[in-house]
């Protein structure tokens, strides 16, 4: 049963983000590298990620209502219509924010000129349009992995190969919490251009 939340005067709200999704077969080269972590780490207390689950946050805007939807469609509309697909690389696997202090064990996505672009451009319109988001440094990744609080992390061996996906669509997330873990359902989604 998907469970609901309701803000002033019974209204159902929303949980939302925008984000980038990855693709099948990029998913499960993740999920391979994924299962020999958690191989190598099988003392420590990780709620690791479903692979469908895979995907690059790119603005968190925690709840909204169903009228909001149409306003958050045209957003979509307007940054994909100026932003060309791209391909997307792993730089690394890591404790997230660090091992110090793990709080997720992710896949960091190398920084590149068309995603941040992508990315400020998004908030640019959200922003314009009446929505908050949050102000922080974008660190595109992939969560693979939640640690518990206080948990300890230790370093592990692993070897990337080439991993890439392509930066070719925009999708609106509601995210629903469930009892066993989040569900992701598509809200709206834009395709961005081609390359020429």
């Amino acid at each position: 049963m998907l469970l609901k939340s309701y803000g002033a005067r019974g209204r159902v709200l929303i949980r939302a983000f925008f984000a980038l999704p990855v693709s099948e077969s990029f998913g499960r080269q993740i999920s391979l590298h994924a299962a020999n972590l958690s191989q190598q780490l099988p003392y420590e207390t990780l709620r690791w990620v479903p692979p469908e689950n895979y995907h690059i946050t790119l603005a968190f805007l925690g709840d909204i209502e169903s009228r909001d939807i149409p306003r958050l469609e045209s957003i979509t509309a307007d940054v994909v219509s100026i932003h060309s697909v791209s391909e997307l690389t792993v730089d690394d696997i890591v404790w997230f924010p660090s091992i110090h202090k793990p709080r997720l064990l992710v896949a960091l996505i190398k920084q590149q000129v068309s995603l941040t672009k992508l990315q400020a451009d998004l908030l640019q319109q959200l922003r314009l349009h009446g929505f908050y988001v949050e102000k922080r440094r974008f660190i595109p990744h992939i969560s693979l992995a939640r640690a518990k609080r206080n948990q300890k992390a230790k370093g592990f061996q692993l070897m990337l190969g080439s991993l890439k996906t392509e930066m070719d669509e925009l999708v609106l997330f509601q995210s629903t919490l469930t009892p066993s873990g989040a569900h992701y359902s598509v809200l709206c989604e834009g395709v961005l251009r081609a390359f020429i």
